[in-house]
């Protein structure tokens, strides 16, 4: 089954992680579509300091979600995902820019993924989708 994976940007500057008002602004954003189908497919971005870039991900009811994002080591940067009601599912807030998120889907269903640079320097990341 293809996975949908689409990298979306963020133009707000303050980070309200809980809010619906985020995971809207974010899901309107569509600007780049990666379908994955067998292979893992991987995306480069950068992340501005103190800015957030948005992913929609399509994951499948009852098989492991996993998002792995990786950054160039130039400042921290956290993983947030969201469902469609912007509740958060899981999160990986370590002190580096390598995170990891796993999750079993209740939904077949979009997921909103958040990947926020908490540096001061902009952070050149991939993302890959299993």
């Amino acid at each position: 089954m293809k996975r949908i994976f689409t990298i979306l940007t963020a133009a707000a500057s303050l980070f309200a992680i809980e809010s619906a008002y985020a995971a809207t602004t974010a899901h309107e954003a569509d600007n780049n579509t990666i379908v994955r189908n067998s292979d893992v497919q991987v995306e480069t971005f950068v992340v501005a300091s103190e800015d957030i870039a948005y992913y929609t991900y399509h994951a499948t009811k009852g098989v492991e979600a996993i998002i792995t994002v990786v950054g160039d080591g130039s400042s921290d940067i956290d993983l947030y995902i969201f469902d469609l009601d912007a509740n958060l599912i899981t999160d990986d807030l370590g002190e580096s820019d390598v995170c990891v998120c796993r999750w079993v889907p209740t939904a077949t269903c979009d997921y909103y993924v958040a990947i926020k640079n908490l540096g001061s320097t902009s952070n050149k990341c991939a993302i890959t989708a299993q």
